[in-house]
C-alpha cells in the first residue's frame, strides 16, 4: 500500500510515517520537535572592507572601490533558515539534526506545519 504524500516540494517527500530529504530519512514516529532557526552570516569581512576603504580615501583618496566592495558583499549576505529536528535516543543519529536549510523562510515554515502535521497523525 502506497501512503499518501502530506508534502513534496524541492526534493523533500513527507508521508504520514517517514520525512525523505534529499537522501536522508527520518521516521516521523522518532521526531519529538521541530525548531526553526535563523543563521545569519558574520558580518565581519564586509564591515572591515568598508573601514579600511574609508581610512584609505581618507588617506589616499583611492578607498571608493573598498566601500563599493564592502557595501556589494554585505547587501549580498542572506540569512538562511535551518530546519531542525529533535529525535529521539533510539534512532541514530540522535538529538538535535539540520535536516533542511533554506533562504526562504515561507518553505521551511511549510515544511514544519507538515510535518507537524504527520506527527499528529502518529498513534
Amino acid at each position: 500500500m502506497v501512503e499518501p504524500l502530506i508534502y513534496d516540494k524541492n526534493g523533500i517527500t513527507l508521508t504520514s510515517t517517514l520525512l525523505k530529504v534529499a537522501d536522508q530519512r527520518y521516521l516521523i514516529r522518532d521526531i519529538n520537535s521541530i525548531t526553526i532557526l535563523k543563521a545569519t552570516p558574520p558580518r565581519t569581512g564586509p564591515t572591515v572592507c568598508i573601514v579600511v576603504g574609508f581610512l584609505s580615501l581618507i588617506v589616499y583618496g583611492l578607498g571608493a572601490i573598498g566601500i563599493i566592495g564592502g557595501v556589494c558583499w554585505l547587501l549580498a549576505q542572506s540569512s538562511q533558515y535551518l530546519l531542525i529536528l529533535n529525535t529521539s535516543e533510539e534512532t541514530p543519529p540522535a538529538g538535535c539534526i539540520e535536516a533542511y536549510r533554506s533562504k526562504d523562510i515561507n518553505q521551511v515554515r511549510e515544511i514544519q506545519l507538515a510535518l507537524n502535521k504527520a506527527i499528529e497523525q502518529q498513534p
